[in-house]
C-alpha cells in the first residue's frame, strides 16, 4: 500500500521534472512562442513543478513542517538551477537568473496553494 502511494505521487512529479529539463535542452528556434511575457511562463511552469514536489515530500513523510518547507524550498532552488545551467550550454538559450528568481517563486506558490486546498479538504 505504502509502495504504491509513493509511485502515484513520485510518478506524475518525476514526469513533469523531466518534461521541464527537456524543454530546457530544446535550442531557441524549436521553442513555440507564447503571448505571455517570459516570466509569467516561468512562474506558472514552476507552480505546478512547485505543487507535485510538495505533495511528493509531503507523501515522503519528512516530518516537522519546518523541515518540509526547507526541503520544498531547497529542491526548487536547486531544480531551477539545474534547468538555467541547461539552458546556459543549449544553443539559442541563455540562463538568466530573473527567470530562476520566478521559477522559485512560482514553485514556492505552487507548494502554498496545494498546501492550502489539501488542508480545506483534509477538514471535510
Amino acid at each position: 500500500m505504502l509502495r504504491s502511494r509513493l509511485l502515484r505521487y513520485s510518478i506524475p512529479f518525476v514526469f513533469y521534472g523531466a518534461l521541464i529539463l527537456f524543454v530546457s535542452s530544446r535550442s531557441g528556434d524549436q521553442l513555440p512562442s507564447y503571448p505571455l511575457p517570459d516570466k509569467i511562463l516561468h512562474f506558472l511552469e514552476y507552480f505546478l513543478f512547485g505543487a507535485l514536489l510538495f505533495r511528493v515530500l509531503r507523501e515522503w513523510g519528512l516530518g516537522p513542517a519546518k523541515r518540509l518547507w526547507g526541503s520544498c524550498l531547497i529542491g526548487l532552488i536547486l531544480f531551477a538551477f539545474l534547468d538555467e545551467t541547461i539552458q546556459s550550454v543549449t544553443a539559442g538559450r541563455d540562463a538568466d537568473w530573473r527567470d530562476g528568481f520566478a521559477d522559485v517563486i512560482g514553485g514556492w506558490t505552487g507548494a502554498l496553494v496545494y498546501y492550502g486546498i489539501k488542508r480545506i479538504f483534509d477538514r471535510r
